[in-house]
């Protein structure tokens, strides 16, 4: 097989496979910390991540929407319902999960969310403030194995790990990370999960090798493109500003008399005499070039992320209606995968633990010992912004004539039907007691495969005249005697 022949283009390749936990460990920290030099120094890095973080939290994160159900039966019964709503309703009033009170839970959630993309894994611990229940971020170099145990079956970069390979505790480091000081003799454990079953540790992975336990960074396979970029549009700016910063020379009769009028000022150094000649260099720089190549491999290692370029440039004017419309619905359907990836890791955890909490205070009635079914729900992502409005809604309203239910038809969009349904009638309610009326709804414009249809004009039985002037020899002769009389004319 060719592809395992020792042809010269393969001589820097591995010939070895390694345990995907140990390929993590040896490169987790240095891939993070490139990575993250490469997010605060390079505008395009920075506008990757968030483009990625826009399309999985939008502006006010993923909203939890219960689907609980104390039975298998179909029908949902009113108490049930009501259960649905106190389970929304004591999520929305904890908005106070950050331990440190300097963040909101879109920003703690998005914050775990940066450090999975930028530096591989991001973790938060669960601490007791009050009697209360609140979630800390610890810094990925902080978790760590304790007492500097090397990593193995039971141990692996400050995860333990039980018989079966489960996470049971996460050992963090109590000194701050720091490239000054060394780390603590002892790290702090905490449990994985409480006696009761409540989530205690947050880890968000993104990209992650397959049977690794902790990720690594998402810039870990386009590093070295990213890098090279990078260079080339530092050496490019540089340049423009050496071509930018030639000197402005001055032109005097005696070039030491000068001197010492400005001695001491940078004009003393731009002088020359009159006889004197300057051979300056004749920079030249293939614009189009450069654009083309940065566009390349900009697309190249936004395609790795599955981020459309346009967005992270901020350029919509590439492409057709069609065009923008399919690389949209592309996008999307990954932000889909993102958002589910992230409720699984991270926002379920976070519910869960303020509804138990929430049960030993203040009960829910209704809810069940089987905390699946009363996690049972959905997260609502952010409303999607298409190119062509008009079309989704058609499309949309299509699909409903056609069975689609109208919580699946506006969920596609990023909006909550039922929400939606509530607005509509505060609304009514508040115009009529406006004395406003019903607003008015604007016709609905034919779609564009439907052609507006005209009233056919009745048919009348041609005139003999007529019916003899539109024969085609009295066209052609009327047709000849106009050419005949322009000509005349002229």
């Amino acid at each position: 097989m060719q592809a395992a022949s020792h042809d010269p283009l393969f001589a820097d390749w591995s010939a070895w496979l390694q345990d995907p936990n140990k390929v993590t460990s040896n490169s987790a920290r240095l891939v993070a910390a490139r990575a993250q030099s490469l997010v605060e120094d390079w505008d395009v890095a920075a506008a990757m991540v968030r483009a990625m973080l826009l399309a999985t939290h939008g502006a006010r994160g993923l909203r939890f929407r219960s689907h609980f159900q104390k039975d298998d039966a179909p029908d949902t019964s009113d108490a049930e319902r009501e259960t649905r709503r106190q389970i929304e309703a004591a999520i929305v009033a904890r908005p106070d999960i950050d331990a440190s009170g300097c963040m909101s839970r879109r920003k703690l959630e998005s914050t775990l969310d940066w450090y999975a993309i930028v530096m591989g894994d991001g973790f938060a611990v669960r601490v007791w403030q009050n009697g209360t229940g609140r979630w800390r971020l610890v810094h990925p170099f902080r978790v760590r194995n304790p007492n500097g145990k090397t990593n193995n079956e039971q141990w692996q970069d400050g995860i333990e790990l039980d018989a079966d390979g489960r996470p049971v505790r996460l050992w963090v480091d109590q000194q701050r990370a720091s490239d000054l000081a060394l780390p603590a003799t002892s790290s702090a454990p905490f449990a994985w999960t409480a006696p009761d079953g409540t989530p205690n540790v947050i880890h968000r992975v993104r990209w992650q090798i397959p049977g690794a336990v902790r990720g690594l960074s998402s810039f870990a396979p386009l590093m070295l493109p990213a890098r090279m970029l990078q260079g080339v549009s530092e050496a490019y700016v540089a340049a423009k500003r050496v071509q930018a910063g030639i000197p402005l020379l001055m032109t005097v009769p005696d070039v030491e008399k000068a001197r010492e009028q400005y001695r001491g000022s940078r004009i003393a150094n731009l002088l020359m005499g009159p006889n004197s000649s300057v051979q300056f260099p004749n920079w030249k720089f293939e614009g189009d070039d450069y654009a083309a190549f940065t566009d390349a491999e900009i697309r190249n290692i936004c395609a790795a992320w599955g981020i459309p370029w346009e967005l992270v440039l901020g350029d919509h004017s590439a492409k057709s209606g069609a065009s923008a419309r399919s690389m949209w619905q592309a996008f999307y359907q990954n932000a889909d995968a993102w958002q589910a990836d992230h409720a699984e890791q991270c926002s379920v955890m976070i519910d869960q633990a303020i509804l138990r909490e929430r049960q030993i205070t203040d009960p829910i009635p209704g809810l069940t010992d089987d905390w699946r079914r009363n996690m049972a729900g959905v997260y609502q992502g952010p409303p999607r912004i298409m190119p062509d409005p008009l079309k989704e809604a058609q499309a949309a309203e299509m699909w409903v004539r056609l069975g689609r239910s109208k919580s699946s038809a506006f969920a596609e969009q990023g909006w909550d039907y039922r929400e939606e349904a509530i607005q509509t009638a505060q609304d009514n309610e508040l115009a009529e007691a406006q004395g406003l009326g019903e607003p008015m709804e604007p016709e609905a414009e034919p779609a564009e495969h439907e052609q507006p249809m005209e009233e056919p004009e009745p048919e009348q039985e041609p005139q003999p005249a007529q019916a003899a002037l539109e024969t085609p020899e009295i066209r052609a002769d009327q047709l000849a005697m106009a050419t005949l009389a322009a000509s005349l004319n002229t």
